[in-house]
């Protein structure tokens, strides 16, 4: 199942990637992040390795993460793989608009590919919803 999100912005893409390009700050901004720990961190960020847990009304999953692409300022890609699914997810910056006065107004655009066949999943899972990743609104 693929899920795809795009919303605009009208600020700095620096300032926008200080925040989807960081998972510490996910916490922030996506509310079903409750933990977030760096596993093992690289100099460029691809292959860094994280775990996470994600929480809603129904209870909560560890995560474990690793950042697949990493362009400052523009993209973040990443796997994740728990006991109810794997999803690919990736966040682009694009520019979309510059108004008379410079300013940009970009295109945040997210997509998550869940895949109900990877780590963790049993069979009898697979109408399972797990807490946190499979909901489009407010979690990846």
């Amino acid at each position: 199942m693929k899920i795809s999100h795009a919303i605009d912005i009208l600020s700095p893409p620096e300032d926008v990637f200080l925040w989807i390009g960081s998972p510490e700050r996910a916490m922030v901004w996506m509310t079903s992040v409750s933990r977030t720990e760096f596993l093992h961190r690289t100099p460029d960020m691809v292959g860094t390795t994280f775990r996470e847990v994600v929480a809603d009304e129904k209870g909560s999953t560890e995560l474990q993460g690793v950042v697949t692409d990493y362009r400052p300022n523009q993209r973040i890609a990443f796997h994740l793989y728990g006991p109810y699914n794997v999803v690919d997810v990736e966040y682009r910056l694009e520019t979309i608009e510059v108004d008379a006065d410079g300013r940009r107004a970009l295109q945040v655009l997210s997509v998550a590919d869940e895949h109900r066949d990877g780590a963790g999943v049993q069979e009898e899972d697979a109408g399972a919803s797990a807490p946190g990743i499979c909901h489009p609104e407010g979690t990846l």
